[in-house]
């Protein structure tokens, strides 16, 4: 593990302790981990807890890297990034990032995610009053299920032409849910945007045939995996990875 990052052990220990997350590092927790890829732009997370001045990004800037601030001081290590006037930027201590096609992007790192899975902080209990909690659950509910069912990432008719197109398969690996897991599989699936939506500045039609793909929910993480600081893999550069890795465990 680099010195700029946490383990998941020391990430399950920061979770747990009482008053090192604010509410607000929490709700910025719980925003990026309810996207798909588990990323989000500042602005975007800024605009979702309410703020809507003229630059959000800077008061969600300020969030992460006070928290940061914090996690370098009480583990000792030192973020990769450094601005041009020599201060560290802290949020490197907490998330990953990279720019994409003149967007930054912070994203939880892996670590980071099956901590607070496994942790009981979606629902703030060592954080905050009783009142903030109560709201916060109804409104993350909310927001996960308003981001699914954008124009952009979940139209729910663009979604339903091209299953009936391409069927309920994953088309990277094959996986049918009704089949593995019978009727609690039934009708589930994801849909691939061949073109990343991130790519555009404003709403766009979408064909539901040549745009998009039913996959896995593992196989879309693998397409849109944030250790990359590229564009998603392509559906068949991912078929050659999992082709070669099943070569690779049976020995072929």
């Amino acid at each position: 593990m680099s010195m700029h990052t946490l383990t998941e052990a020391q990430w399950r220990d920061v979770l747990a302790e009482p008053g090192l997350i604010t509410d607000k590092m929490a709700e910025i927790f719980a925003i990026i981990h309810a996207r798909p890829d588990y990323r989000e732009t500042a602005g975007k997370i800024a605009r979702a807890m309410g703020y809507d001045h003229k630059k959000p990004d800077v008061t969600t800037n300020g969030i992460v890297g006070k928290f940061g601030k914090k996690l370098r001081a009480k583990y000792r290590i030192k973020p990769r990034f450094y601005y041009d006037n020599g201060k560290p930027e802290h949020w490197d201590i907490v998330f990953d990032g990279w720019k994409e096609n003149g967007v930054f992007f912070w994203a939880m790192r892996p670590e980071l995610i099956k901590a607070y899975e496994d942790s009981d902080i979606q629902s703030f209990p060592n954080h905050g009053n009783k009142k903030f909690r109560k709201k916060d659950r109804k409104f993350f509910e909310g927001k996960r299920y308003d981001v699914k069912l954008t124009k952009y990432e979940r139209n729910p008719a663009a979604r339903k032409k091209c299953i009936d197109h391409y069927g309920m398969s994953c088309v990277v690996c094959g996986l049918y849910f009704a089949q593995t897991y019978g009727e609690i599989g039934a009708n589930f699936i994801h849909v691939h945007h061949l073109n990343p939506v991130a790519q555009k500045k404003s709403a766009y039609e979408v064909d539901p045939v040549k745009d998009l793909r039913p996959v896995c929910p593992n196989c879309h993480a693998m397409l849109h995996s944030p250790s990359r600081n590229e564009p998603p893999l392509t559906i068949e550069e991912l078929k050659g990875i999992v082709v070669q890795q099943l070569k690779g465990a049976s020995g072929d």
